[in-house]
């Protein structure tokens, strides 16, 4: 919320101006500095951060499941699996074997019919109560049974039949296929779509069931998706088509084109958003919805306007790398930034609030916008004395090459495969990888504070509520004009052992006391190596909550307060005090 006090009488009678923010709920990044008070609650940026109950909090950390990892050297595709039982199960392809592995359970490799050195990449799919593994075109799909005593084998039509048409064939060699409506699609060329018999994907007739999708293009087919039960979307590089009225019976088959030259560039960017699609295409993210009158369309403004910045970033040349998933409420989808040439960046997107939540960084800290200052990638951005300092050996950060959900301590969280280990998102308050770990750095900036007036202000006191936890904290305040930035403070660390109360002994961090949740102590973070007895409990998610004022003199149009911590933070509000262009002397305006 926003608050204006009325200015009454003359002088310095007058009350000073002060704006705040005491709800924030995602972000908007297209007017730096200069969101009004009608976008109260929306940040200009946001790194590292979700949007919680108001609140801008840092986002878990990341570690390297135990069920998950195992020695398979080079991991060229992920999928999942769910057997008759209901157990949700990940398969991970691997040079030598495909790799079985669920929550709780010691990895199992599953034999294959020949090596997979040669692959780039392949996709594993789900079909009915079996699975398939496709290799790319020209070599034949591989398929397992879901027995996982069995192994792999290439597709075959099985035993002759002598009451068989003799025109079917195995499921042809392709790059992916999907499952819809009791059958499985696959691309069979560039602009080409066959589908098999109903519930038997091994089966197919590619004289009679088979589409061809092309009105003059020359675009390839890039992904396939199920929608609405009765559509299958056709996604090419530069272009959208519908195969409709998609049932048993497939003669009333028709098909439609999404008007205009919006296409994909991602094959894994596409995602299911509750009854829409989502996925990457030039220029941003889109979205796919149905009409009351059962019409499809997508926006003429991608969804992720918002965060054009960030889309403007994309390393365009690798965005056919990019990867998505929908898990918990978010969509989570991993990009190439600035010259990487892998998905070095996470986009988050909050499905129940419709608001980005800006983008994350995992084991590593998070880089300025082009032209910006680097945070320093020192251990764990903070003060070398600090007992948040990063543990060796150093982190290799993890580079996105499939995004998937999966099973782990017993609820389902987004999984990030990296071509070497599986990744799992949103675990504990820092980075875990390698042996090393690291506090999650995050920053969010504000929108512009104008004080109630267009014209120049004093800006006189800065004044965050702030939730903290072993976090190195960075206050500065920005304003209009290029790079025009005071820093307020830099590197602030709370002390575990002080209380905020005067007289008070320090508090003894081996918990000797039985005290660790005593009020007023400045910090309430629990490291390992404390070796704190246990006593009564050690609560680990305690936060201590500081809301005092930095006092400031800058004078500007606008201001923005940017908050930057390497720990746990949660940024509760902001208020901004000053005085208005009328109360400020001539001189200074």
């Amino acid at each position: 919320m926003a608050s204006f006090p009325q200015k009454s009488g003359s002088g310095r009678d007058r009350p000073t101006p002060i704006e705040l923010d005491s709800v924030f709920v995602g972000v908007d990044m297209r007017r730096p500095g200069t969101l009004g008070s009608s976008q109260a609650g929306l940040v200009n940026e946001a790194v590292n951060v979700r949007f919680r109950d108001g609140d801008a909090v840092t986002r878990g950390g990341c570690l390297v499941p135990t069920h998950y990892s195992a020695n398979w050297g080079t991991l060229l595709g992920a999928g999942e699996f769910s057997d008759p039982d209901g157990r949700r199960w990940t398969l991970a392809a691997a040079p030598g074997g495909v790799w079985l592995l669920g929550d709780g359970y010691t990895p199992a490799c599953l034999s294959i019919p020949e090596p997979l050195d040669d692959v780039a990449g392949v996709e594993i799919v789900q079909t009915f109560d079996s699975v398939c593994l496709f290799r790319g075109r020209g070599k034949p799909v591989w398929t397992w049974d879901g027995n996982r005593f069995h192994g792999w084998a290439q597709v075959s039509l099985g035993k002759p039949d002598k009451d068989a048409p003799g025109f079917l064939q195995p499921t042809p060699p392709a790059e992916f296929g999907i499952v819809m409506a009791d059958r499985l699609f696959v691309p069979v060329s560039r602009d080409e779509v066959g589908w098999s018999d109903v519930l038997d994907f091994g089966k197919f007739d590619l004289t009679l069931n088979t589409q061809r999708f092309n009105q003059g293009e020359d675009d390839a087919i890039v992904a396939l998706a199920p929608y609405q039960d009765r559509r299958l979307v056709v996604f090419k590089e530069d272009s959208i088509y519908f195969l409709e009225n998609i049932g048993g019976d497939m003669s009333a088959v028709s098909i439609n084109k999404l008007p205009g030259r919006v296409g994909c560039l991602a094959r894994r960017s596409v995602v299911e958003i509750g009854q829409d699609l989502a996925w990457l295409a030039h220029g941003g993210i889109y979205r796919m919805s149905q009409t009351e009158t059962g019409a499809i369309r997508s926006a003429a403004v991608p969804m992720s306007e918002p965060i054009r910045p960030l889309i403007e970033r994309i390393n365009w040349r690798y965005a056919d790398r990019a990867c998505g998933c929908v898990v918990g409420g978010f969509y989570y989808l991993a990009v190439p930034l600035d010259n990487s040439v892998e998905n070095n960046a996470v986009l988050v997107y909050d499905l129940a609030r419709e608001a980005w939540q800006g983008v994350d960084f995992y084991g590593e800290a998070p880089p300025r916008s082009p032209g910006g200052i680097t945070f320093p990638d020192s251990p764990g951005g903070v003060p070398s004395g600090s007992a948040l300092v990063q543990i060796a050996p150093p982190m290799r950060a993890p580079r996105a090459t499939a995004m998937l959900g999966a099973s782990l301590f017993g609820r389902r969280v987004p999984m990030m495969v990296d071509g070497e280990r599986f990744v799992a998102l949103g675990q504990g308050d820092r980075d875990r990888l390698d042996g090393g770990e690291r506090p999650v750095t995050s920053r969010v900036r504000t929108r512009g504070y104008h004080l109630g007036d267009l014209r120049t202000s004093q800006l006189r006191s800065v004044a965050p509520m702030l939730g903290e936890r072993g976090a190195a904290v960075t206050l500065r305040v920005h304003k209009d004009g290029q790079a025009e930035t005071l820093t307020l403070f830099e590197g602030r660390v709370r002390e575990r052992e002080r209380y905020t109360v005067h007289a008070k002994a320090d508090y003894d961090l081996t918990n000797a006391g039985d005290d660790f949740a005593a009020p007023y102590r400045e910090d309430y973070l629990w490291l390992a190596g404390d070796g704190a007895m246990v006593g009564s409990g050690i609560p680990l998610a305690l936060v201590q909550e500081w809301d005092g004022a930095s006092p400031v003199l800058f004078n500007g149009r606008w201001f923005a307060v940017e908050i930057e911590a390497a720990g746990v933070i949660a940024l509760r509000g902001v208020q901004c005090q000053g005085l208005g262009s009328r109360e400020l002397p001539a001189a200074r305006q």
